[in-house]
């Protein structure tokens, strides 16, 4: 059985090391595993988020029903403040005009839709006036609890009574009731006004609280939580069963809390808010339903394993078609090969078509990774967002480290897909340079400044050797794409330097009134590179050998990125090198003559204060911004509001120039893909027609190549932020808008 077992494993071993299809087979299973790894993220981010916004939507949504029901009530007892005015100064010195008081009272309650009527007793608690004249005198109150109260206590102001019917409407109604009289020992009766528990559940109503969801008003623990209103009405009026967890979270928290709980009335599982209404004994609550909640997830579960689906079941397809071609490329090589002699001809001929299908085979290929590319961008901007969100929310070691993994990971990741992005933008020829003035002493500062430390983290030191003549000068061109080159080198020559120095330097080797010629070297005392290994460095998808990858990781691409970015400024690339002594990669760029540069201002913050001066010049300003992805509408609102904006949000062009035609914004944020109505045109309508035809208007995408900038920019947009958003570029270019 071990002998058997030994063999297999050998057979695997060696079918893996020279077998194309089990390399394909891994490759094909290490990418269905990375998709899936992403939507399982994906998927617990969303369900997080959709719980916590039920919970501020319930939150929110019950403050402005504690708020609109207090609201009521203080112009209620503005009313019933009018009435005991009005008893007062009829009752000193004469006896009441009884149809004056009555038609005053019709006249007070027509005020306020919310009276079912008002009436006043006598001190023995008969009610001979009203609002409602034709029953005045026929009612009496003196068996209720509110008047038994506010006759025996003088310090009692306002009595609420509990869910009583109404003797003149005959429905379910709550009294409010006050005391006459001028002193402790003058009691004249009570000023009452009843209120159909009808008009609460009217009210209740109109809110969007979800299918399932529920609006409640309790009386508060005083009156033992009795029911008052509800929608979906349960006919439990006056009951007092509540939740113990109710009960539990309100003794903690008697103002205002949340809570998750089966609602007694139909079983239902809600996420609640309750809030006391002012200084009434009431409460009101509103519960949303989990099902609520929770169903637009489960329709982007469906759709983001539909997607995962979808890839496993495309890129199965085409391993197999690339199997099916290689395997019959080879019987036909072995078909030619024992012909050759008699179709040589019709070989050649072959020959050719299959160079023309490898050509297009090329293209198409670029055009694939760039489009697969940018697809990629928008889930890393939730993902990377996600994170950060995280890592702020929580300062337990346990859940930070492996967040800051992912952070890492997602990092690297982003890393390789700008690098794929890049060389498909080369490919297919859709790469332009930028030409823009820049001090060089800059960009080799910035370079050294995020390259320190990743070289003490290896106890290695960095050597800079510019001439400060040449730092000081101004150039134009391309400083992204040059200190991209730089990038890549110097992280290559740190990554194989165990012990020593990388040195950078730079010289002038031709220079005209126009342009000059920099040659850029980098040198390291690292591991070095054999002569037979350095012809293969610049190429795609290649390291000198397979062992560096294993050992140093990196998709090869770097390099050859590189070689294209110099070729492009006018130049060149090379290494020299000898194994065991370290390597020197150069590369030469020209570059035209710039003007001298202004002076920095005093006082310039560095990046990491970008938030820090929003927060301070512009703390509160509203802007809007239109997305319509959930997470990175999360993503987004977090970061801005942690710099102390305002936020609208938009999800999509829709709405967002519908917002833009009501509101003044200091500044929108617009995606370019969005449903209904895409940033493009929502910004043209915006610039044609809107109180914000003048607002600053950023593209905030995953469109990344320089045709999608021009797009915005044509379309009436000021500027353009890439996606996976990086807070101090997203924080630097807000500030730049806002005080222009």
């Amino acid at each position: 059985m071990q002998s058997t077992t030994e063999s297999m494993l050998r057979a695997l071993r060696a079918a893996i090391s020279v077998g194309p299809v089990w390399r394909l087979a891994v490759t094909l299973l290490l990418a269905n595993l990375l998709v899936l790894t992403l939507v399982a993220i994906s998927l617990r981010a969303s369900w997080q988020l959709h719980g916590d916004r039920a919970a501020v939507h319930s939150r929110n949504t019950n403050r402005l029903v504690s708020q609109s029901i207090a609201d009521d009530l203080q112009k209620l007892e503005l009313v019933m403040q009018a009435v005991a005015d009005e008893h007062h100064r009829q009752t000193h010195p004469g006896p009441i005009d009884a149809a004056a008081m009555n038609t005053f009272l019709a006249r007070q309650r027509a005020r306020l839709p919310m009276l079912e009527l008002i009436r006043i007793t006598d001190a023995s608690g008969n009610a001979p006036y009203g609002s409602d004249v034709p029953q005045a005198g026929q009612v009496y109150v003196g068996d209720r609890d509110y008047f038994k109260r506010l006759r025996s206590d003088p310090a009692a102001d306002l009595a609420v009574s509990e869910p009583v019917v109404g003797r003149a409407s005959g429905r379910q109604v709550i009294i409010f009731a006050r005391r006459l009289g001028t002193g402790p020992a003058d009691f004249r009766g009570v000023v009452l006004a009843s209120v159909a528990l009808e008009w609460f559940e009217r009210k209740f109503a109109a809110l969007d609280v979800g299918p399932r969801g529920t609006v409640v008003l309790r009386g508060n623990a005083s009156r033992n939580f009795d029911l008052l209103a509800r929608i979906p009405h349960a006919g439990f009026t006056g009951q007092t069963t509540v939740s113990q967890t109710f009960r539990n979270t309100i003794t903690a928290n008697p103002q205002e809390g949340t809570y998750e709980a089966h609602a007694g009335a139909d079983n239902v599982r809600r996420t609640f808010s309750y809030a006391a209404v002012a200084h009434y004994p009431l409460l009101s609550l509103v519960g949303l339903a989990t099902d609520d909640t929770y169903a637009a997830w489960r329709r982007e579960a469906t759709q983001l394993v539909a997607v995962a689906l979808a890839f496993a079941v495309f890129s199965f397809l085409a391993a197999w078609v690339i199997w099916g071609a290689w395997r019959d490329r080879t019987r036909s090589y072995e078909g030619y090969r024992r012909q050759l002699e008699d179709q040589v001809a019709e070989r050649t001929r072959d020959l050719q078509q299959a160079k023309a299908a490898a050509e297009s085979a090329s293209v198409a290929k670029s055009a694939f990774l760039a489009n697969m590319s940018h697809e990629l961008r928008t889930p890393m901007n939730a993902i990377m967002g996600m994170t950060a969100i995280a890592r702020k929310r929580t300062a337990d070691p346990k859940v930070q480290d492996p967040l800051r993994k992912i952070d890492t990971a997602s990092h690297h990741l982003l890393h390789v897909i700008n690098d794929i992005l890049d060389l498909s933008k080369i490919e297919a020829d859709r790469l332009t340079l930028e030409k823009v003035s820049f001090r060089l002493g800059e960009l080799v500062e910035n370079l050294l400044s995020i390259m320190g430390d990743r070289a003490r983290e290896k106890d290695i030191a960095v050597v800079r050797d510019v001439p400060d003549w040449l730092a000081g000068r101004t150039v134009c061109g391309d400083p992204l794409r040059l200190e991209q080159i730089l990038l890549n080198l110097t992280g290559n020559a740190i990554k194989f330097t165990d012990r020593g120095s990388v040195t950078l330097r730079c010289r002038v080797i031709e220079e005209s009134g126009n342009d000059m010629v920099l040659r850029w070297e980098v040198s390291d005392t690292g591991i070095g590179i054999t002569a037979e290994h350095q012809g293969k460095l610049f190429s795609a998808f290649t390291q000198a050998d397979g062992s560096m990858t294993r050992r140093y990781g990196g998709t090869g691409l770097g390099l050859a990125i590189s070689r294209r970015l110099a070729e492009l400024m006018g130049g060149t690339i090379g290494v020299e090198s000898t194994p065991g002594a370290g390597s020197t990669f150069w590369f030469t760029v020209r570059l035209a003559q710039g003007a001298a540069a202004p002076p920095e201002p005093a006082g310039a913050a560095p990046e990491d204060r970008f938030e820090a001066r929003l927060r301070e010049r512009h703390q509160g300003k509203r802007i809007l911004l239109a997305e319509d992805e959930p997470i990175n509408q999360e993503v987004s609102c977090d970061l801005l509001e942690e710099a102390g904006l305002a936020v609208d949000l938009a999800a999509d062009g829709v709405q967002a120039v519908d917002l833009a035609q009501r509101i003044d914004y200091a500044l929108i944020l617009m995606d370019v893909q969005m449903p209904n109505l895409n940033g493009l045109d929502a910004t043209r309508a915006i610039r044609s027609d809107s109180r914000n035809a003048r607002t600053p208007i950023l593209a905030m995408t995953a469109n990344a190549f320089v045709e999608d900038r021009l797009h915005c920019l044509e379309a009436g947009m000021d500027d353009h932020v890439a996606k996976p958003i990086r807070p101090e570029v997203l924080f630097q270019t807000i500030l730049r808008w806002l005080e222009r």
